[in-house]
């Protein structure tokens, strides 16, 4: 019978690497926390210039446990603090403010004139639509009810009178209209007519051709307008009506250009001042190669599974629960696949872990809940303030606000310190760009505006035309045809983009915060008394152990029993201490037998890899 000898100790201590460090750690997830709250204006200028001090510290520890280490509870805390560093130090500098008012001041004007070919193309479909629409209707006035629906039209047409196209212009009534009613189609006109710009924006994924049909459809509509009036000797005032009611409809043409040149790969030109990071950061792949370890999680929540649990560590398994090499290798790799390179200027690989297509929707829905009650809220606080004693100012206030607070509900947020909305934040993801570097503006706007496309618009449209009986089944399957290929493209593609991820160049990953746990090999309780032989600890990887780790930490008392009897049995162990105390002391020398092995560039994955 083979003599017990105890297991030596390691040359690399888990408890003194976490003693020697951990202070650094504490008062580094302190300076993020009141920086990601509060801004940089919270720290004093000492703790600012501790801050990248502490953030290299940090790497350092990473890459370290990494290569020696397998307590998967600090290289989670390591990994997630390098993480909220990196893109904390590396990325946003600016308030929410600054960068919109830089973005609508100099990004997208810069934008429109490096389109000035496109803009001017689009002017002439525009212009050509009108012509077409002009020409028909001025020979026979029949043409216009063809190009302006009689729902749109609202009386102005060719049979109209003269006094009553003057009235629409402004001059006078029309109709018993009231000045309150004005009020509110001038606020239905802005939104819709936004609404309408952000579409022209967002056509232009598809290589600009839907947002050409839909410019010579609205220069038709134009033109068709335009032949009325001028038939009645209203042509100037029509146009001068126009450019002072219809400034959206105008402005939104320079969308559309845009959004074609949005359509091609985002390079992640943006703000220009990224550029040496994402040098310095290619650089590093060339010198170093990232490594390539991965500390993976469970697929299933086994604490809660006690039966499930000891499968893993059985050696002959019951058949509905057995675990095979092929197996292991299997799930390896589509844990594999859900990781990317993403190695920092200081050559620290970050392996970023792409958020699930569940995750993303958990988090829509509760963007969405929140802003139905914010939109209530509003609506009570009109009715306390008041406003609701005037209809029509009541429900243009309503407009707007709902308005504003729906398009700038996701930019907004994501525009922040750690670029997520609130249903972001509780699902614990979040937006980065693909290339590595800030996560400009203009790539917030892009993925936003395109989501318009996706969800909002087309089932506002079906809403409102079911609503006025003007949508048929056939259009309202297509609408929501529409709306599921373009919200499910994420299904179909392995980063698991939307298709405003694809044109804007950003990923959305998991940013969950791992809290820095105790450590289990610091513990006492007499469990050096237990002493296991190298065959008996031989029999299980790194995979059991980290597996071993989450049932002691869960410290689920049927569970730790389960996988107890199971160990003992496995290697030959009679039952005679507590099922805490033997797993404890097995967890211990097990895991310093594999660190040894890592320090002499011996990794065990699991108990089939070879030893």
């Amino acid at each position: 019978m083979e003599t017990a000898r105890p297991a030596d100790a390691p040359g690399f201590s888990t408890s003194r690497f976490r003693a020697e460090r951990e202070a650094d750690w504490i008062a580094f997830d302190t300076l993020l926390g009141r920086l990601e709250t509060r801004g940089a204006k919270a720290l004093s200028s000492d703790e600012l210039l501790q801050l990248p001090i502490l953030y290299r510290a940090t790497l350092s520890s990473l890459s370290i446990a990494r290569a020696t280490m397998l307590d998967k509870a600090l290289l989670d805390h390591l990994e997630g603090l390098a993480m909220r560093g990196y893109f904390l130090i590396y990325g946003v500098r600016e308030t929410r403010l600054s960068r919109l008012r830089r973005f609508f001041l100099y990004d997208w004007p810069a934008a429109v004139r490096a389109v000035w070919k496109e803009t001017l193309i689009i002017a002439l479909i525009i212009t050509l639509g009108a012509l077409t629409s002009w020409s028909l209707v001025a020979h026979n006035p029949e043409w216009y009810y063809n190009f302006v629906p009689e729902e749109m039209a609202g009386g102005r047409d060719p049979r109209a009178t003269v006094e009553f196209l003057r009235s629409t212009l402004g001059h006078g009534k029309a109709g018993g209209e009231d000045q309150g009613a004005l009020h509110v189609f001038a606020t239905f006109l802005f939104t819709h007519n936004s609404r309408v710009s952000i579409m022209s924006f967002a056509l232009g994924f598809a290589f600009g051709v839907p947002t050409m049909m839909l410019e010579y459809y609205q220069g038709i509509g134009l033109g068709a307008m335009l032949a009325v009036f001028s038939s009645k000797g209203l042509g100037v005032d029509f146009g001068g009506w126009l450019f002072i009611h219809g400034t959206t409809e105008f402005s939104r043409r320079p969308l559309a250009p845009p959004g074609r040149r949005r359509g091609r790969p985002h390079r992640g030109q943006g703000d220009g001042r990224r550029h040496p990071d994402a040098a310095r950061r290619r650089l590093a792949r060339r010198v170093r190669a990232p490594a390539h370890h991965r500390y993976r999680d469970a697929l299933c929540d086994r604490i809660a599974d006690a039966r499930l649990l000891a499968c893993l560590f059985l050696h002959s398994a019951p058949r509905e629960c057995r675990l095979s090499a092929a197996g292991n290798l299997r799930m390896r790799a589509a844990q594999k696949k859900k990781l990317r390179e993403f190695v920092t200027p200081e050559g620290v690989d970050l392996q970023l872990r792409i958020a699930s297509a569940a995750l993303r929707l958990g988090a829509l829905l509760i963007d969405l809940i929140l802003i139905v009650l914010t939109l209530i809220l509003f609506t009570l606080l009109i009715l306390w303030a008041g406003l609701a004693s005037n209809s029509s100012i009541a429900v243009t206030v309503w407009l707007l606000g709902a308005f504003v607070l729906r398009t700038f509900w996701f930019i907004g947020f994501e525009l922040g310190a750690r670029a997520a909305t609130p249903g972001k934040r509780l699902m614990g993801i979040r937006v980065v760009a693909r290339d590595g570097g800030r996560l400009t503006a203009d790539a917030v706007v892009a993925r936003n505006l395109i989501r318009e496309l996706e969800l909002f618009l087309p089932l506002t449209m079906m809403g409102v035309g079911a609503a006025e009986d003007m949508v048929s089944g056939w259009t309202a399957l297509a609408g929501v045809a529409w709306s599921l290929t373009l919200s499910l493209f994420l299904l179909f593609n392995r980063d698991r983009m939307r298709m405003g991820d694809l044109i804007a160049g950003t990923w959305v990953v998991m940013a969950k915060r791992a809290k820095l746990d105790r450590d289990i090999t610091a513990d006492g309780g007499g469990v050096d008394a237990i002493r296991f032989t190298d065959a008996e600890l031989a029999v299980y990887g790194i995979y059991e152990l980290q597996e071993l780790e989450r049932v002691l930490r869960g410290a689920d008392p049927r569970a730790m029993r389960d996988v107890a009897d199971t160990i003992r049995g496995k290697i030959g162990r009679p039952v005679a201490e507590e099922d805490d105390v033997f797993l404890t002391s097995y967890y211990r020398q097990l895991k310093a037998r594999l660190e040894r092995g890592l320090l002499f560039g011996k990794r065990r994955e699991d108990k089939y890899a070879s030893e």
